[in-house]
């Protein structure tokens, strides 16, 4: 279970199974940050509006939330990227709209 981001995807479909989930693991671990992130009340309509006494303090997002959500988001595209190095015919993926749903 050694590998680092510079390594090319796996070969092997063992090799590239663990990858993707372990990827899965951090996403799962990870995703209530990035859904706490996303879901944050949005500041649209009071700039648009402009707050009559501009007393309304803006939106910070901590940066270690906003780290979660980075290591989120590069375990989604990490994930998706570990069967890229298969060899030969055609790979069957089973169960992704599971996948895309956990």
């Amino acid at each position: 279970m050694v590998w680092s981001e510079t390594d090319p995807p796996a070969g092997d479909i063992l090799a590239a199974r663990l990858r993707a989930k372990y990827y899965g693991t951090e996403v799962i671990t990870y995703r209530p940050f990035l859904k706490m992130v996303m879901n944050r009340p949005s500041r649209l309509k009071e700039i648009m509006e402009g707050s009559p006494d501009n007393s309304t303090p803006p939106e910070n997002i901590s940066p270690k939330i906003m780290n979660y959500t980075r290591l989120c988001i590069k375990a989604m595209e990490n994930s998706t990227r570990a069967f890229h190095g298969m060899e030969g015919g055609r790979l069957i993926v089973t169960n992704v709209w599971g996948t895309a749903h956990a």
